[in-house]
């Protein structure tokens, strides 16, 4: 994802990555996997700026990369392409922190590309055997769900809220099952994509929960 925060300066070390990262998403301590998965962005931020890529191809790559899953999405290379999408969408935001090149046009590219990108996962879903409401259907409730928070967040002075299990990583993660389940057991699709609609469903209640009751303890406070 790329850079949602003001520019910086360009980063000197692993430490001051993941200090800055921290500072960016609520001062939350990044351990076990998450840090794990900050050493290797780090490593892949640092590779790319030698290359002089910029966070916005980077993004735009990805978006590439959730087309050709689509285009490919009956095949087993589907799940490679899902992988570098996501890679892509998560190693930009990297490179922005890495490189000094945080911007606001790249937040707005960033969140316009992972609309696009999920277009492009409920068309694979589709495409491989999922009834057309129910692939609409969960991309009604991720987009409203990520709106939401968008939202919350341009009132001010409050936070994204709970983290759930139908955040976009995890939207991720029920696609590759899916794709898999189209190869090994086509008969169990529909189920399964019907759990991933009540996951969602689930989430979105508990994102606006969490911004109803931020917005009436701040209404409370200034009563």
């Amino acid at each position: 994802m790329s850079s949602r925060a003001n520019p910086t300066d360009g980063i000197r070390d692993f430490p001051d990555f993941v200090a800055r990262w921290e500072g960016l998403h609520g001062n939350v301590k990044a351990t076990g996997v998450v840090l794990g998965w900050l050493r290797i962005s780090f490593q892949v931020a640092r590779g790319l700026s030698a290359l002089r890529l910029t966070p916005n191809a980077i993004t735009l790559i990805g978006v590439l990369f959730s087309v050709v899953l689509y285009l490919t999405s009956k095949s087993c290379f589907a799940i490679v392409f899902l992988l570098l999408s996501l890679i892509a969408d998560g190693v930009d935001g990297s490179l922005a922190l890495y490189s000094g090149r945080s911007s606001t046009q790249g937040a707005l590219l960033d969140s316009v590309a992972d609309r696009i990108s999920e277009l492009f996962w409920a068309l694979a879903l589709i495409r491989i055997g999922s009834p057309i409401w129910l692939a609409l259907a969960l991309l009604v409730l991720a987009n409203t769900q990520e709106y939401a928070r968008a939202r919350l967040l341009s009132l001010g002075n409050y936070e994204t809220g709970i983290v759930t299990w139908g955040e976009r990583p995890h939207r991720a993660i029920y696609l590759g099952l899916a794709l898999g389940l189209s190869h090994a057991h086509p008969a169990l699709l529909t189920a399964f994509i019907l759990v991933m609609v009540l996951n969602q469903s689930i989430s979105l209640v508990m994102v606006l929960r969490s911004a109803y009751s931020q917005i009436r303890a701040k209404d409370r406070l200034s009563d």
